[in-house]
C-alpha cells in the first residue's frame, strides 16, 4: 500500500498576486483552511512577502515559498519527511507571466523539486494561442528541471506544474497523485514580468 491520508484541505483554487502572497514552508502557516474532525478551520491571514520577484533578467517565484503538490497520500515517497511538514497546496501549481515584446527567448527552470516518484508529473505552458509545445514529463527522481527553451511573442502565459496519477501498481496505488515539493520556479529572459501564482485542486 502506498499512502495514508495525513491532512485534508479545502479550496479548489487560490490566486495570489505579487505583493500579497502567502508562503507555505516548514516554518510558516498553511495558505488554506484545514478541515479537522469535519469542522473547517479558517485559513491563516495572508503574509506580505514578495514571493514573485521581477528583474531585468526575468521573473521568479519562491524565494521562500514552497508548494506541496499531490493528494496528501504519500507513504513511500522519497520526500516523505519534508512532505509531512507541509500542508497540501493542490495538484497543480500555476505561474502566470507576461512577455512584453515579440521574439523573446525564454528559459524556464524549476530549481527545487523533491519527491518526484512517478513519470506522469508534467510541466506545460499555455497562452492565448497554441504554442505547439506539448507538456513535458518531469523525470523520476529529478531535483530540478529545465523546460525546453522557446521564443515567445508578446502576451500572457501560464506555466503549469501538475502532479500526475500513478498507473503502475508495482510501488504505489494506481490512481493516486504523486506527492512532491516545488520551489524556486524561474522564467528567465528580457521583457518578462511575473504576474501571479496559484494552487489548484
Amino acid at each position: 500500500m502506498r499512502k495514508s491520508k495525513v491532512r485534508s484541505l479545502f479550496g479548489s483554487l487560490l490566486i495570489v498576486t505579487a505583493g500579497a502572497a502567502t508562503v507555505v514552508s516548514s516554518c510558516t502557516p498553511a495558505r488554506y483552511g484545514v478541515v479537522r474532525n469535519g469542522v473547517e478551520q479558517p485559513a491563516e491571514p495572508q503574509k506580505q512577502d514578495g514571493e514573485i520577484s521581477n528583474t531585468a533578467d526575468g521573473a521568479k517565484f519562491g524565494s521562500t515559498g514552497v508548494f506541496h503538490l499531490g493528494d496528501a497520500l504519500f507513504n513511500g515517497s522519497t520526500c516523505q519527511p519534508q512532505l509531512q511538514e507541509l500542508p497540501l497546496s493542490g495538484s497543480k501549481f500555476n505561474f502566470t507571466f507576461t512577455v512584453t515584446a515579440d521574439a523573446t527567448p525564454v528559459k524556464i527552470s524549476v530549481i527545487d523539486l523533491c519527491g518526484v516518484d512517478i513519470n506522469s508529473n508534467m510541466v506545460s505552458i499555455t497562452g492565448a494561442t497554441d504554442l505547439g509545445q506539448a507538456p513535458v514529463a518531469i523525470p523520476v527522481g529529478a531535483t530540478s528541471f529545465d523546460f525546453p527553451g522557446m521564443t515567445l511573442s508578446a502576451g500572457t502565459y501560464t506555466l503549469t506544474i501538475a502532479s500526475g496519477k500513478n498507473t503502475d501498481d508495482e510501488k504505489f496505488i494506481i490512481g493516486n497523485f504523486d506527492d512532491f515539493i516545488v520551489s524556486q520556479v524561474q522564467v528567465m529572459g528580457n521583457n518578462i514580468q511575473g504576474v501571479s501564482y496559484s494552487a489548484e485542486k
